[in-house]
């Protein structure tokens, strides 16, 4: 379970400081930049007073508790956790995207292949272990699936032909 706290680090030029959220994760520490910064009046014994910065910044901490919370981040170190915070936001989630189809084609009359799509859905999240699943997960644990069974059906085929010759 990763642990998170608002805080600063090092004073500028301008007298200001730079706002941090510190990712504690398997008792590792890390950084995360954000784009939010302090006056040198708000800041005491490396703590902000400032309300408004805080309140910010602990709205961006949730949105990472919530990511964390969606997937299984059982066996993994400070630095995944920290390029999962910090990388995948770009990713669009394909659970969210079919839910929505699926949803579409009931509105429009169309339950039985809703139904299907719905079945097809429920089967890739039980596969890849997680209720939420985003597109560029799809994409590689897809390909690993396909790898691994071109490999085991090209193995298949070279003992039958041996068997038959």
């Amino acid at each position: 379970m990763a642990y998170f706290k608002v805080c600063v680090r090092g004073k500028r030029k301008d007298n200001t400081y730079p706002i941090y959220i510190r990712v504690t994760h398997l008792r590792q520490v890390g950084y995360i930049k954000t784009n939010k910064v302090c006056k040198a009046k708000f800041v005491r014994n490396g703590d902000i007073t400032d309300p408004y910065i805080i309140k910010d910044v602990y709205v961006q901490i949730e949105a990472y508790l919530d990511r964390l919370n969606r997937v299984n981040t059982e066996g993994w170190n400070l630095e995944r956790v920290m390029n999962f915070l910090k990388n995948d936001r770009d990713s669009i989630s394909f659970s969210d995207f079919g839910r929505e189809f699926i949803l579409k084609m009931e509105n429009e009359g169309r339950g039985r292949s809703a139904k299907n799509y719905l079945l097809a859905l429920k089967s890739m999240e039980s596969y890849l272990g997680n209720i939420f699943f985003r597109y560029n997960v799809l994409f590689s644990e897809g390909l690993d699936f396909f790898y691994e069974k071109q490999q085991t059906e090209k193995e298949c085929l070279s003992e039958l032909r041996e068997n038959h010759v």
